[in-house]
């Protein structure tokens, strides 16, 4: 089995390992970046990168990968922004990936 396809598996609401509850989000919104620009990201601020921005590529790749599947899985409930967007628009993208659940109710 794949190291992605083991991610996706432990990270599954449906799993139960990481969600006892049973309870899911009713929405779950993944700020999806390209792995490289999020790395240029980290470098633009000037700061140490801590223990995780100090990971190889591969290992984010593996990650994103893993999350991809997730929404692939899911994508009723797992909305993909793209977050390489300026953060006006990824709010805005947001924002109307909730609005269904926003919206007032007539109950």
């Amino acid at each position: 089995m794949s190291t992605t396809l083991q991610l996706a598996e432990a990270d599954s609401p449906r799993r139960g390992a990481r969600n006892p509850t049973g309870i899911l989000a009713d929405r779950t919104l993944l700020l999806r970046i390209d792995p490289a620009t999020g790395r240029a990201r980290q470098d633009d601020r000037g700061e140490e990168p801590d223990r995780l921005e100090r990971e190889a590529a591969a290992f984010f790749q593996t990650i994103a990968d893993a999350y991809d599947a997730l929404a692939a899985a899911e994508p009723q409930r797992i909305a993909v922004l793209d977050a390489s967007r300026p953060p006006a628009d990824v709010l805005a993208a947001a924002l109307g990936a909730l609005g269904d659940l926003l919206a007032p109710s007539n109950a």
